[in-house]
């Protein structure tokens, strides 16, 4: 059983009182009154992205097509919330619906969608026609993945003017990783390292009062960056802990 105050409930109390204001206002004789409903959900078959707002209530934020009724009561539905410029519904059983999307992409989970407008021709009969006018993208998203010899390769001329999400899939973590590939990607937003062969690493294990705490520092180290400390790191590690334990001496 559905919640009261589900989006589905809310939004089918809403279509009975359009349903009656249409039912009144095409009885009272003259030409066919077109219905543009305006909505904001998430209707049950649209795909959604990264980026968008939970509007969960009570474990439920779907609405099924059927809510908003034939094409006999609504002639389009000019749907909000998701992302993706896209048509759901069921072709013939329900209005023509479609989600405008946002004009500009949130998350790289939409670097692959075509940002558009709807342009909706609408008359007495309904809608006649559906024309998707592509919205200006000044600069687009996408992936970057290899190693750092590799991104920073020709191969990847062609992303340098994109918002990019960079992997750097080296085994071990490069030196000064962010600010090579910033200066190879200016628009660089998200710089990561993934090494390939993560699996192959040692993980992390458990931390106790008792342990060394250069030891601890040098097995974060392996795990993080996939190699022990260098005898400078241990040095400088060393140094750092040393300072430490003379200013609490002395406090």
């Amino acid at each position: 059983m559905r919640p009261a105050r589900s989006h589905e409930a809310v939004t089918a109390a809403a279509l009975r009182r359009v349903s009656a204001d249409l039912t009144r206002r095409r009885t009272d004789g003259g030409a066919r009154v077109a219905a543009v409903l305006v909505a904001h959900a998430f209707v049950t078959g649209g795909a959604p992205s990264e980026s968008e707002r939970d509007i969960r209530v009570g474990g439920v934020d779907q609405v099924p097509s059927g809510v908003f009724g034939g094409p006999d009561l609504l002639d389009y539905v000019a749907l909000g919330h998701l992302h993706g410029a896209q048509h759901v519904g069921r072709d013939g059983v329900d209005p023509v619906m479609r989600y405008a999307g946002s004009p500009l992409a949130f998350s790289f989970s939409e670097a692959r969608h075509r940002k558009s407008t709807a342009l909706v021709d609408l008359g007495p009969d309904g809608v006649r026609n559906v024309e998707l006018v592509d919205a200006p993208v000044a600069r687009r998203l996408a992936d970057a993945t290899g190693t750092l010899e590799e991104l920073l390769g020709r191969g990847f001329d062609h992303l340098t003017d994109h918002w990019l999400r960079v992997t750097v899939t080296d085994d071990v973590r490069p030196d000064q990783m962010w600010a090579r590939i910033s200066r190879r990607f200016p628009h660089a937003l998200v710089v990561q390292h993934n090494p390939a062969r993560t699996a192959q690493r040692p993980g992390a294990s458990r931390v106790g009062p008792q342990q060394d705490p250069l030891e601890v520092a040098a097995q974060f180290l392996r795990a993080a960056g996939g190699r022990p400390p260098g005898p400078g790191e241990l040095a400088a590690l060393r140094d750092a802990y040393e300072s430490v334990l003379a200013e609490q001496r002395s406090a």
